[in-house]
């Protein structure tokens, strides 16, 4: 496993900089990585939401070949929420077309990240 000192994301250049425990230093394209992974709006999000907050959690991911692994539960995660989400707009909004309701899980989703 791969031990990290520190780890820095530059939004301006999309570039996350990691000192590795033995001094040595990585360079990491976010978006290069997570273009590897077929994933929808939400779990996207949750990607760029942890590169944000955990720069050094998100760079542990890819280094030690996890971001796979973490993909897949944004995924889940998100399919588990729309479905909360559809069951909870059918019942407090009847007349609403599915069309409308999908459009209100979509904007709440991009909101909730």
């Amino acid at each position: 496993m791969i031990k990290i000192h520190e780890a820095i994301y530059n939004e301006d250049i999309g570039i996350l900089q990691v000192v590795l425990a033995n001094g040595t230093m990585e360079h990491i394209t976010p978006e290069e990585e997570n273009n590897k992974f077929q994933m929808g709006e939400y779990a996207r999000s949750q990607l760029q939401k942890l590169l944000e907050e955990s720069p050094t959690e998100y760079a542990e991911l890819v280094l030690n070949g996890k971001l796979g692994n973490y993909v897949q539960i944004c995924i889940s995660g998100g399919a588990s929420l729309r479905s909360n989400l559809n069951s909870y707009f059918e019942k407090h909004r009847p007349n609403a077309t599915q069309t409308e309701i999908d459009g209100m899980i979509s904007e709440f989703m991009m909101y909730d990240s």
